[in-house]
């Protein structure tokens, strides 16, 4: 029978490895890949794979080459990939699920080839990392305040060039129309794809450190300047084209064409930082001790490189410890996450169809959302009331309640659902009201929206099984907490926005609103699971 040669440090270990990685992952890879990548900020996102597969070709000569020295350090970053992947599952986080897929990745090559061989691919593993979106409300926040940047150096160019203009946050008035920045136009867009860029360029150049860094770094500013002219372009052109400009077409020709702009200026610094600047760095890009500096490493290797069958090389891989550890963490984990139903939902003590229309001296009236706020929702019930009270002062009150926050369905913060239209959202830190029927105080979030001369006062916090809670970071503890020890992660948004009127200071608008808190909320613990 004709003899393989088959080498137990190349990538094929993954290959036996992939049956329990596509079980305890297929959720998660399928809503990076169906659900996040298709979002138009993380379109790139499909091409990295075909690279990173490029960059491992790329050093294929001095992988093949290098030491292999098996280690038991590795099983940390797998321990540390399990630890990740029950944050990101009972706190209905999958960046946490992203993260712990990646180091389950890196744990798994540094267990079985050793650091050396780790080192070799360094940069297409950390490389992977571009490829999972940021949690939802980082990124959401992040997005929010690049709009406003663009908006403002849009504005600025535009009265640079001497046209009259004015902007209500992310509304920019021409006089003869107004834009609307709104994502596609942020910059995000092409700040995450050009950073890629970016990334690449600076590893694939021989430059010192310190020129790479400068070069990935300015990445960013490079994609907001472009955005500002993207903008500016778009206000110019829209006097003499109309709706033409602001046309799919029309509109991603634009953004195209500053986003190779962006491209050929990261060039350009890259040739001035590599042709006019001291510090390039001419040394071969990986140092290694081939022949590794212990014998018992040598005959390791001796023992790979000679001809086995497929069968030998099962079992020998199969007997390793590193590998038994490995896949009975996997499988643990497999049995607990589908054998255990750690969310079981909880119904809402009472519907808020039958909430009081009358608060003290408030009275209310219910509103509806739209399906196409509720879709993205995806929430269990809501209360949406107007209250006026008898100066004819307007509160308008929202409560979201989710039965069970799961990836993907979980509580959305006001603090990036509240800027939009125009609004500039200020949060102005922490309240404690004092609810004297409940004998108790209450803590929560204190916001301003302004937009023009119109201001709205706010007060918001989440209310997670009789806690309350100011922040997102507090909110996935509690979420995961709760589905660990209570297997709840029930849990409501409550949100109450008063106008600031002309006729009143801040004060006033912020007094209204401790008072109608003090009434409603006693009223509100009756409907929330506590």
């Amino acid at each position: 029978m004709k003899k393989q040669i088959l080498k137990l440090d190349g990538w094929g270990i993954f290959f036996l490895y992939a049956p329990l990685l596509g079980i305890l992952y297929f959720h998660v890879l399928s809503w990076l890949i169906s659900v996040d990548w298709s979002r138009g900020e993380f379109s790139y996102c499909y091409f990295i794979p075909l690279i990173f597969l490029y960059l491992i070709y790329d050093k294929k000569g001095v992988f093949n080459s290098a030491a292999v020295n098996p280690s038991l350090k590795g099983l940390w970053l797998v321990g540390a990939s399990i630890v990740l992947y029950w944050i990101g599952e009972l706190a209905g986080e999958f960046y946490s699920l992203y993260l712990s897929f990646w180091l389950l990745i890196i744990g798994i090559c540094w267990s079985h080839w050793g650091w050396r061989k780790v080192k070799v691919v360094g940069f297409p593993l950390f490389f992977l990392l571009t490829m999972f979106p940021l949690p939802n409300f980082i990124f959401i926040t992040f997005s929010a305040k690049l709009k406003l940047l663009a908006s403002q150096l849009g504005v600025s160019l535009l009265q640079l060039f001497g046209f009259p203009v004015f902007r209500e946050g992310n509304i920019i008035d021409l006089g003869y129309t107004q834009l609307h920045v709104i994502d596609a136009c942020s910059g995000l867009r092409s700040l995450n794809s050009l950073v890629v860029f970016g990334l690449l360029l600076a590893y694939l150049s021989r430059m010192a450190v310190w020129k790479k860094m400068t070069l990935v770094i300015s990445s960013v500013p490079v994609a907001i300047i472009t955005n500002g002219f993207r903008i500016t372009m778009v206000a110019i052109l829209y006097k003499f084209f109309g709706d033409q400009v602001t046309e799919t077409f029309f509109h991603e020709f634009i953004g195209w064409s500053m986003f190779v702009i962006a491209m050929i200026l990261l060039l350009v610094e890259k040739w001035i930082l590599q042709n006019t600047l001291s510090g390039n760095s001419t040394a071969p890009e990986h140092k290694l001790d081939l022949n590794g500096p212990f014998e018992r490493q040598k005959h390791f290797e001796q023992k790979l490189n000679s001809p086995i069958s497929k069968e030998q090389y099962l079992k020998q891989i199969i007997r390793q410890p590193h590998f038994l550890l490995i896949s009975g963490l996997l499988v643990i984990t497999i049995l607990l996450s589908n054998g255990v139903e750690f969310r079981e939902k909880t119904p809402i003590l009472k519907s808020f169809s039958c909430f009081p229309n009358k608060i003290g001296d408030w009275s209310g009236k219910s509103e509806k959302l739209s399906q196409k706020y509720l879709d993205v929702l995806d929430l269990s019930d809501y209360l949406l009331m107007d209250f006026k009270d008898t100066n004819a002062k307007d509160i308008n009150l929202y409560v979201a309640y989710y039965e069970s926050q799961r990836k993907g369905e979980a509580i959305h913060s006001p603090e990036t659902c509240l800027p939009g239209s125009g609004w500039v959202f200020e949060k102005l830190g922490l309240e404690e009201i004092r609810v004297p029927d409940m004998n108790k105080s209450v803590k929560m979030n204190r916001a301003l929206v302004q937009k023009g001369n119109a201001r709205q006062l706010s007060y918001f916090w989440f209310s997670q099984r009789g806690q309350t809670l100011t922040n997102a970071y507090q909110l996935k503890i509690s979420t995961f907490l709760g589905a660990l020890t209570q297997q709840r992660t029930d849990g409501a948004l409550v949100r109450i926005i008063t106008p600031v009127y002309e006729s009143e200071a801040l004060r006033d608008a912020d007094e209204r609103l401790k008072r109608f808190i003090s009434q409603a909320e006693p009223i509100l613990s009756q409907f929330l699971p506590q």
